[in-house]
């Protein structure tokens, strides 16, 4: 079952060659489905549908999209992390209750993977 978020972020702003690389980097994630960080703009908001998200209803051009769609709730949290600048790193730990849990570890705000 996927998980995921859609959110609009009233005022904030980024330019779109910055937003298209967060949105590239999001989706190299592994079991990140889907994602898309725009401006909600008439266009975005149509790519939006098109990759099976619903719009929030108050989006509008001035604010920022945040769209993620990850295999589990785990992923979508990485995602949601990389979304915001912090590395996220995810180790599979073993299964519980026949399913899985991890241990995640989030880095600093901006800090680059090593590897």
């Amino acid at each position: 079952m996927s998980a995921e978020h859609v959110e609009a972020r009233p005022g904030a702003y980024a330019d779109s060659v910055t937003l298209m690389q967060a949105s590239t980097d999001v989706r190299k994630a592994d079991g990140v489905e889907a994602a898309l960080i725009a401006m909600a703009t008439e266009l975005n908001l149509g790519l939006l549908a098109e990759m099976g998200f619903a719009a929030p209803p108050e989006a509008g051009p001035n604010d920022l999209l945040i769209a993620v769609r990850a295999t589990d709730d785990a992923t979508l949290a990485g995602g949601l992390a990389a979304v915001a600048g912090y590395p996220h790193l995810t180790v599979p730990m073993g299964m519980v209750m026949g399913l899985p849990v991890g241990l995640s570890i989030i880095g600093r705000l901006g800090a680059k993977r090593d590897c």
